[in-house]
């Protein structure tokens, strides 16, 4: 208030302390303290008759806005202004003796009612949003006031021109370490300040000195030392031929210049203008070469599983037993079905066991003959001759087959060598590959302006999306700030969905917190799930996943493979595992479903159904993709809908084309997904009739339900049974 009080321009304009107090009592800053506090500076700056009465008007003028302003809603500004121009009524009086008074006394007015505005601005953005957020009006606003600053330092009977040269060298110099480019404006103030207040222009080339000090910006302290010591000890001495004691100031700059630490000049830069490194890029580019890397990883991953499923193929085969004994069956029923004995000979039992017998025999040997015989046999069978000549055929048949499948089956291994050698690739690259962001550059101004005007200091802002909308929002922030839940509600504003703190980070730069908002997630997923295989104690050929993949999102998939038993079991398993492994990478559905197809086509080990949902928590959205399997039955409040197929199974055609469909559903809304054993069990009909009657409160209690009931209807041939079912709950 004193530096405000002395500031002036050519002697007759003192106006700058009346538009100031009235700004602190408009934004409630200290009320009558502020008014206590102008009264005294003003009589300090000077104890006259024409001072006391214009003062005591301004000091009233005051203490009624102060109570007026109390019952004004809107226009605050504008009234305040308004009292100022009055208070400077009896100004005007005393000036009035000349036309060359009075118009600096109009010029009073009109610089007092001025600054009422300017000083709100400055003193508003300082305090809402700090010094870094001004926006290019407000800077404009602050550099006006920097001159009024510097012009009251002028006035102070303190500062002569000694300490006018020190701090000019000093700032000077602070200005080249801190501003850099900006140096030339913030002498440009400090020249202009103290020229308008003492009308000297002795310090003017100093304008020029900032000007071309700015050579230095970056450089070596003692080269810009030395240069600004020199060139301003030359003006001096031309202007003012100023001795050797006048130069002892430019020596007590360089060396408090010399003493401040770097680091507190780009402490002081980072605070009053920001850094140029943007804290959100650096912060994406890290989160972006993170997240490529773990999708790479993830290619790589898949490739590793792709070689074990492959290495596992090539090294089972089917049941040797089953099918000696299916061989052995083979030649029973046509040697014997031409033998005049047979109702003398062995059970047809028991001759098959015989016979596998010498299979196994002949398969070790190559070659059989009567020898090998046992005694029971040859006692017995008429048609020993015709037994040989057929086992040995089929032995010397199976040795060529398993030789075959041997070099399939070495193939087979040596793709799984390649996919392994291809997963250490997708590794390495994943190491260095990053993906590009989609920025919504409007939606982030948009977002920054509204933290703004909500007092919050926002230095950047970005917002992240991506097919389905909105990803990410991430603001940089005052420590303060980042835990200000405003900002949850300036995002909803935005986007109309609600937003969750992911994370909340101090960065590097002093002062400022890197705050993360994701959308949050509107359900939660209840789910149940049960499975019967075909025999007891037997594996099933069905198999299934639940598996959450992040951003909200959840795979849930049922898998069947061809048959029962173990080998259905390996493929759907396998199939299953490659589908969580693909969509864990992060690659679209097509191409997951195209790669499982090219890896079960050649293993020609057989085909599998494929039923996948892909259920978004945040809006509901469920896909279905579906491949070769049942219906799927989506139940919505007291109708149910199918989701049918009119694909073929995986494994089958080189070209896959899976059935593709979105659902949008809702709190309470349930999906079920089945394989065939059940479906086939109810009858289509009866099966959506059932889940749309059932209650369904607890989801493991309704899967469990479905397959009861699936099961005590069956009439037919029983196949494996798997149902899932879930539902969507609002989130707690």
């Amino acid at each position: 208030m004193l530096i405000f009080s002395n500031a002036g321009i050519g002697g007759y304009i003192f106006s700058f302390a009346v538009p100031l107090t009235f700004v602190l009592i408009l934004n409630d800053v200290y009320g009558i303290y502020s008014i206590a506090v102008f009264f005294i500076c003003s009589l300090l700056h000077g104890i006259t008759f024409e001072n006391l009465v214009s003062s005591a008007l301004v000091v009233s003028l005051l203490i009624i806005f102060m109570i007026t302003k109390r019952f004004l809603n809107k226009h605050q500004i504008l009234f305040a202004m308004l009292f100022c121009a009055f208070s400077r009524i009896a100004n005007i009086y005393f000036l009035s003796y000349s036309v060359q008074s009075t118009i600096w006394a109009l010029i009073d007015l009109i610089l007092s009612v001025s600054f009422v505005y300017i000083i709100n601005i400055v003193m508003f953005a300082y305090f809402s949003r700090g010094m870094q957020a001004f926006v290019r009006k407000e800077i404009i606003c602050l550099y006006c006031c920097t001159i009024i600053l510097f012009s009251g330092l002028s006035n102070i009977y303190l500062f002569s021109l000694n300490v006018s040269n020190f701090i000019f060298v000093l700032f000077i110099l602070c200005a080249v370490g801190i501003f850099k480019e900006r140096s030339i404006i913030s002498v440009f103030c400090l020249n202009c300040g103290y020229m308008l207040s003492t009308f000297n222009f002795t310090f003017l080339p100093l304008y020029f000195l900032a000007l071309t000090s700015l050579i230095f910006k970056g450089k070596n302290k003692w080269l810009c030392i030395g240069y600004v010591s020199l060139v301003s000890s030359v003006f001096l001495y031309l202007i003012n031929c100023a001795n050797i004691f006048e130069f002892l100031p430019i020596i007590f700059a360089s060396v408090i210049y010399l003493c401040i630490p770097t680091k507190w000049f780009d402490k002081l830069e980072i605070y009053l203008i920001g850094n140029q490194t943007s804290v959100i890029s650096g912060y994406l580019l890290e989160k972006q070469k993170l997240q490529t890397r773990n999708k790479l990883i993830g290619i790589s991953l898949m490739f590793d599983e792709m070689q074990k499923c492959y290495r596992s193929l090539a090294m089972s085969s089917n049941n040797i037993n089953e099918q000696l004994e299916y061989l052995s069956s083979n030649i029973k029923n046509s040697v014997c079905a031409r033998c005049i004995n047979q109702n003398n000979c062995y059970s047809s039992r028991d001759m098959i066991v015989q016979i596998k017998d010498l299979l196994e025999l002949a398969i070790k040997k190559e070659k059989i003959n009567l020898l090998d015989i046992p005694t029971l046999v040859a006692s017995n069978c008429n048609k020993l001759n015709t037994i040989i000549e057929n086992v040995n055929s089929m032995a010397s048949e199976y040795q060529e087959t398993m030789k075959a499948n041997k070099i399939d089956g070495e193939n087979k291994l040596s793709s799984s060598v390649q996919f392994a050698g291809t997963s250490l690739i997708f590794k390495e690259i994943g190491e260095s590959f990053s993906e590009q962001y989609l920025v919504n550059k409007q939606k982030s101004m948009l977002l920054k302006d509204l933290a703004i005007k909500n007092n919050i200091v926002c230095k950047e802002c970005i917002s992240l999306e991506n097919d389905n909308g909105i990803s990410e929002v991430n603001v940089v922030v005052r420590h303060i700030d980042a835990v200000n839940p405003i900002l949850e509600d300036i995002c909803k504003q935005v986007y109309h969905i609600a937003f969750y703190r992911k994370e909340n980070i101090i960065t590097k730069f002093a002062g400022w917190s890197l705050v993360s908002l994701v959308p949050t997630e509107n359900y939660e997923l209840l789910c149940g799930v049960a499975c019967l295989p075909k025999k007891a104690n037997d594996k099933s050929g069905d198999s299934y996943v639940f598996k959450k993949l992040g951003d909200g999102k959840f795979l849930i998939a049922i898998s069947d493979g061809m048959g029962h038993g173990e080998t259905a079991n390996n493929i759907s398993s396998a199939t299953i595992s490659l589908l969580q492994s693909l969509y864990m990478a992060g690659l679209s559905s097509t191409i997951i479903m195209d790669s499982i197809n090219n890896l079960l086509l050649p293993a020609n080990i057989g085909f599998t159904t494929i039923d996948a949902t892909m259920v978004d928590t945040r809006s509901g959205v469920v896909d279905f993709i579906k491949l070769g399997s049942t219906i799927s039955v989506v139940r919505q409040k007291n109708q149910v809908s199918i989701i049918d197929v009119a694909s073929l199974p995986l494994g089958v055609t080189e070209k896959v084309k899976p059935t593709y469909k979105k659902v949008l559903v809702s709190a309470g809304d349930i999906v079920v997904l089945a394989s065939d054993g059940v479906v086939d069990a109810f009858g289509q009909k009866n099966f959506c009739d059932y889940i749309n009657n059932e209650v369904a409160i607890n989801m493991q209690v309704f899967a469990e339900g479905i397959l009861e009931e699936a099961t005590s209807r069956l009439t037919g041939h029983k196949d494996d049974m798997t149902v899932i079912v879930y539902k969507l709950s609002p989130k707690r």
